[in-house]
């Protein structure tokens, strides 16, 4: 099947320090196709942060989150080696996080850090009136916590603008972040109901425009792993399933759906009868246009708190690599089939 889309649609999952991996893929997306610009991005935790900052500038992103990813990075020193400069940000991150210093409630503490530095810093690159204007679609998740349900905000919704509140939200995972309350409702992370916003992103793609979509999906997890032989490993296999890309069984079910669509199309008057139903169930068929871009990096189960300089660079160097990879595959695949279709026809005329 030829690569036919027109526009193309990004989710970004969530995961702290390994988010500079979705900044390096992003910046190879960029830099390889001129003129580029999103039609849709979704994000949970860090991948909302990020998110935001491109619908912010969706034209050229890539300064602001190269600057963003430059103050997330801790300390670097030649005093200090590679290995211990790994641990510093359990100790704050001055652009990010603060640990909580009111010992004397510490019998009531339901969250180890404070969230105020991330808030100041997303507003140095984040402009909420152009989110508002609807550019890019934006869509952000968060976890409702009484409730147990994700819930999305995006700026489909003029009555209910995507706020800091919103962003902050989605990336206030427990135990080390408290929960964010917007109106009556309290939120955590939303990577902790599905860390892979997909679905939230399908389901503001219009039908009519589903089928010339391209998706792209950044994952910072591998889905892959090796059985444990510690428990460390143990811990890090059980991150790595816990926040992983689930994305081959939606895959798997858009293509159910697909047929069934298919099916009611060529029914007798079936299109007409179940015209809402079909038309969204044919949303299903951006799938047709999917790109998994994964970091398979070995990462210990303390990456996401890693944001040491060495660390930071190797995992944008990789997510840049990763996608160069990712886009060039996808293209010759599209080159090779449209020689075949092109060969078949001269055989057969």
């Amino acid at each position: 099947m030829a690569d036919t889309y027109t526009k193309t649609a990004i989710a970004l999952q969530g995961g702290g320090a390994l988010g500079a991996y979705a900044f390096g893929a992003l910046k190879r997306i960029y830099e390889s196709e001129p003129n580029f610009r999103p039609s849709a991005i979704s994000g949970v935790s860090i991948g909302a942060f990020t998110a935001a900052i491109v619908a912010s500038h969706p034209d050229n992103p890539i300064p602001k989150l190269q600057a963003f990813w430059d103050e997330l990075t801790v300390l670097h020193s030649a005093f200090l080696p590679p290995s211990a400069e790994k641990f510093l940000a359990y100790f704050g991150n001055s652009a990010f996080y603060w640990p909580r210093l009111d010992y004397f409630r510490l019998p009531f503490w339901t969250n180890i850090y404070d969230l105020s530095p991330i808030k100041r810093t997303l507003q140095r690159y984040i402009d909420f009136e152009r989110i508002a204007g609807g550019d890019v679609k934006l869509i952000v998740t968060a976890t409702n916590i009484v409730s147990g349900e994700i819930e999305e905000f995006s700026n489909d919704d003029s009555a209910d603008p995507i706020t800091m509140d919103h962003l902050i939200a989605s990336g206030s995972l427990p135990p080390s972040y408290p929960a964010r309350e917007i109106g009556e409702h309290s939120y955590w992370d939303g990577g902790l109901f599905d860390n892979t916003p997909l679905s939230a992103l399908l389901g503001h793609i219009d039908a009519a425009e589903a089928a010339a979509t391209r998706a792209i999906v950044i994952n910072l997890f591998p889905k892959e792993g090796e059985v444990p032989k510690n428990m460390l490993e143990v811990f890090d296999r059980m991150t790595e399933l816990q926040f992983a890309n689930k994305t081959r069984k939606d895959v798997a079910l858009a293509q159910k759906i697909n047929k069934l669509v298919a099916i009611i199309e060529v029914l007798p008057g079936g299109r007409t009868a179940l015209k809402d139903e079909a038309n969204e169930l044919a949303k299903y068929k951006v799938f047709e246009h999917i790109i998994a871009i994964t970091n398979n990096g070995k990462e210990p189960v303390s990456s996401s708190a890693d944001f040491s300089k060495e660390s930071i660079e190797r995992r944008i160097d990789a997510g840049y690599r990763d996608a160069a990879k990712a886009l060039g595959s996808r293209q010759e695949s599209a080159k090779a089939l449209k020689a075949a279709v092109a060969k078949k026809k001269a055989t057969t005329s």
